[in-house]
């Protein structure tokens, strides 16, 4: 057990490295040996337990997964209906600085996907989840047809993470809001019936 906790630990401090050779230099600066340099020691401190530079990315991509995870359940707790739609609008569109560099990062990522097996499977995954996330938030708001309305608003997010890093002037967060909401008004247009309240057969109590 000690050895796996200090594996994760290990590759924590590269996710961590990774990022903020990002952050320093932009994607294109991410290798292994800048990001062994970063963290004070020669490549094999980081090739022992991430072998290319697309496991850096994956690596770097779960890592603030998790953080993200954690934030936005924080963000959405006791939040309901329609307003938990445009809370999740908010963190996805404001975000952070970290959150920009990693949009950059997952660019690079998405030229990387069909030769590096790692980075596929993370941006798949991520992906995946983003939208369950959606699908799932559309439902608790009883909008009609979640599954479509999450692909509308999954498409609508992703091109303006992929708009902020090809024109980040032209896309700011709050360009991308309200686009977002305005999504989030046709939705409400078509919204699902609440379920009629139960009845009990004639001659019941």
């Amino acid at each position: 057990m000690p050895v796996d906790v200090d594996a994760r630990a290990r590759l924590d401090a590269i996710a961590e490295a990774t990022v903020e050779q990002a952050k320093q230099g932009g994607p294109r600066a991410v290798t292994i040996r800048t990001v062994a340099a970063r963290l004070g020691g020669s490549t094999t401190k980081v090739t022992h337990y991430v072998r290319t530079r697309g496991e850096l990315f994956a690596n770097a991509v779960r890592r603030v997964e998790q953080e993200w995870r954690a934030e936005l359940a924080t963000v959405l707790a006791g939040v309901t209906g329609r307003e938990r739609l445009v809370t999740f609008i908010d963190w996805w569109t404001t975000g952070t600085g970290r959150y920009n560099i990693f949009r950059s990062m997952w660019v690079e990522m998405l030229a990387m996907r069909e030769s590096d097996e790692a980075v596929g499977r993370a941006v798949r995954h991520e992906a995946r989840a983003e939208r369950d996330e959606m699908v799932a938030a559309l439902t608790e708001a009883r909008v009609a047809d979640p599954n479509l309305n999450a692909d509308l608003l999954y498409l609508l997010l992703r091109g303006f993470n992929i708009s902020t890093v090809e024109d980040p002037d032209n896309w700011s967060g709050e360009r991308g809001r309200r686009a977002a909401l305005a999504l989030l008004d046709l939705m409400a247009d078509e919204r699902a019936p609440s379920p009629e309240p139960a009845t009990s057969p004639a001659g019941c109590p």
